[in-house]
């Protein structure tokens, strides 16, 4: 009988825990929806400063960079907050390294704050194991020219138009485009001639090209 009694409290115990934990658990994940539908009022309402407050509040507890990151990047931007946004981009990429659209976010966060070796930075590491995706790889070319960095913006560019470009973002034709002009300001006149000219003959009604 002592052993039953004991068997049953013992369970009863075991089952009260779970119970609490579970409520608990239930309640902090409750809560950074919470938080994060807080931010996205804030956001509408254009009460940027509090809108990263719950943002950040919501990342805390583990929801997903992608449902706020957009949102967060641009209060940032509108209220020129700067520092905050630098620990939250640290612990987000920690939870989706992968993420082409947030490495663009941030990189262009950084440009927003002229911090172009911040930005570099960020594109690199994720070109490190992503050495393919020539989207990011342009976005690249264009910090390296923005940071007066010619030659290395100048090697990127090439990289990009070195491989027949199927990435849906990508327009060839504006990417040489844009080449044209970083060879300029590299002065490097003859090679943006040519390519000028090359340009021309591929759409020879193109008026951009020849204000160009």
């Amino acid at each position: 009988m002592f052993k039953y009694k004991y068997r049953k409290y013992w369970i009863i115990c075991v089952l009260s825990i779970l119970a609490i934990l579970t409520t608990i658990a239930f309640h902090f994940y409750e809560s950074r929806w919470i938080d994060f539908r807080k931010a996205e009022k804030h956001f509408a309402d254009g009460r940027y400063s509090q809108a990263i407050e719950f943002y950040v509040k919501a990342m805390k507890k583990d929801l997903a960079p992608k449902f706020y990151i957009t949102q967060l990047l641009f209060a940032a931007k509108i209220t020129n907050t700067y520092e905050p946004i630098v620990e939250t981009y640290k612990k987000c990429i920690e939870k989706d390294p992968d993420n082409a659209e947030m490495i663009e976010g941030f990189a262009d966060f950084y440009v927003y704050f002229k911090e172009f070796d911040d930005a570099e930075k960020v594109l690199k590491l994720y070109l490190a194991d992503h050495p393919d995706d020539y989207y990011i790889r342009l976005e690249l070319a264009r910090v390296y020219s923005w940071n007066d960095n010619y030659e290395k913006s100048i090697l990127e560019y090439r990289k990009v138009l070195s491989n027949d470009i199927h990435d849906i973002r990508l327009d060839e034709y504006r990417v040489k485009l844009e080449f044209t002009k970083v060879l300029t300001y590299a002065e490097k006149y003859d090679q943006a001639i040519d390519l000028y000219k090359q340009l021309i003959f591929e759409k020879s009604r193109d008026w951009e090209v020849y204000i160009e």
